[in-house]
């Protein structure tokens, strides 16, 4: 009897051995190919056209130029924001870098900063016939317009 209950536990081991061999086995059917459906032959022949192309933007306005956002920027910062001078001088203890249009000009000073050991922008000089602030402005806003040109 016992030899009977040993014989019939191994057969029910395997049954549930099996079942879980089933259970964790991905299944062996390969998943059906996707295949895109073809447009009706009437759709293909009438295609809606392209859409518009979005409208342009305009531009935002440049802001004004304001000389007093150079003071503390090295040589190299002032080349890649106003471009070449129109002229340098050297007045010593300063390099003078100036950028010129038909109505106004811009000096700009550089002293060493005794720290960094850098030629920086200390202070700028705005000469310019134009009396009114609008005007001014303007001017300033072409010159640094066509300092950055190429």
């Amino acid at each position: 009897m016992a030899l009977f209950a040993l014989v019939s536990g191994c057969d029910l081991l395997r049954d549930f051995s099996s079942d879980q061999e089933n259970a964790e086995a991905p299944s062996a059917q390969p998943a059906p190919p996707t295949v895109p459906a073809a447009p009706p032959e009437s759709q293909s022949a009438s295609a809606p056209p392209p859409p518009a192309p979005p409208p342009r933007e305009r531009p935002l306005p440049t802001p004004d130029f304001d000389p007093e956002k150079l003071v503390g920027l090295d040589k190299d910062q002032t080349l890649s924001t106003l471009g070449q001078p129109s002229a340098t001088r050297e007045q010593p203890p300063a390099t003078v870098w100036t950028y010129k249009t038909r109505d106004c000009s811009i000096d700009l000073f550089f002293y060493m900063d005794i720290a960094t050991r850098q030629f920086r922008v200390l202070t700028t000089e705005v000469t310019t016939d134009l009396k009114s602030a609008e005007a001014r402005r303007s001017c300033l806003n072409r010159l640094r317009a066509a300092s950055r040109a190429p």
